[in-house]
């Protein structure tokens, strides 16, 4: 440790446990970082997870997962999804982010670099 080359890290279930009491680590837009006031909108993507803030209310999908929804102030730690009880704002909400994805181009994603003469 602490050598030329040496990395150190610990995984994914000490990045958790370190996060407590939110669901998942930074990696993912689960993890309270957010949980401060947005009057206006919001949006972030980071290796395909999704978020969006507005007033109290965030939407986030991990990977491809579907949204998800979340009253930041009366639920901090975001353990209950509204997304089945709050349609209406999934609906506008994502349609907020996609608008915000295409115009900083987040939006399409990226293919994987590819060789130019890759081997057989």
């Amino acid at each position: 440790m602490g050598q030329r080359g040496s990395f150190q890290s610990y995984g994914s279930g000490w990045a958790n446990a370190c996060n407590t009491p939110w669901r998942l680590y930074k990696h993912y837009p689960t993890d309270g970082r957010s949980a401060s006031q947005y009057p206006r909108l919001l949006a972030w993507e980071h290796e395909g997870n999704r978020a969006i803030r507005e007033g109290k209310w965030k939407l986030v999908s991990v990977g491809a997962a579907p949204w998800e929804l979340y009253d930041i102030e009366a639920d901090r730690v975001e353990m209950n999804d509204l997304a089945a009880a709050q349609r209406e704002r999934v609906t506008d909400m994502s349609a907020k982010w996609e608008t915000w994805a295409n115009r900083t181009k987040v939006l399409p994603r990226p293919e994987a670099p590819r060789l130019a003469n890759p081997k057989p």
